[in-house]
């Protein structure tokens, strides 16, 4: 079955599927992420990569920010992405709708982290250049 027809069946809003519509490849792991299960508390990602309308701004290996994107500042994407060692773990969409929420059991640990709120901040004040930061554990 195509990832649109897929997305027709899903309980999300008419601005989800109109923004999925334009990207079946986005929509198909979108489907396919729905079908899997939830981590686990006590889950701790190797790799965590925060993607900005699928495209990569920052990426943590072993808790170390690795890369870091500049962004424009009150830049809006469609949608957002947060992926753990590859794999689809949250994914919403303008307007803060949660289309893809696999995080609920390890969200305290991500909140906790950090990481991601810096690297957001940075993103936004363009305090860092495209390119590794640091290598990898």
């Amino acid at each position: 079955m195509p990832a649109n027809s897929s997305i027709c069946t899903l309980n999300i809003s008419p601005e989800a599927k109109e923004i999925l519509r334009f990207e079946p490849e986005i929509a198909a792991s979108v489907v396919k992420a729905r079908s899997l299960p939830s981590y686990k508390a006590g889950y701790r990602p190797t790799v965590v990569e925060l993607l900005l309308d699928d495209l990569p701004y920052v990426r943590t290996v072993c808790g170390e920010p690795v890369y870091i994107r500049p962004c424009r500042p009150n830049y809006d994407p469609p949608f957002w992405e947060i992926k753990f060692d590859g794999q689809m773990a949250l994914f919403v969409v303008k307007g803060g709708e949660v289309i893809v929420n696999r995080i609920a059991e390890v969200a305290d640990w991500l909140v906790g982290l950090g990481l991601l709120g810096s690297a957001l901040h940075l993103v936004q004040e363009r305090r860092v250049s495209d390119g590794p930061l640091k290598s990898p554990c």
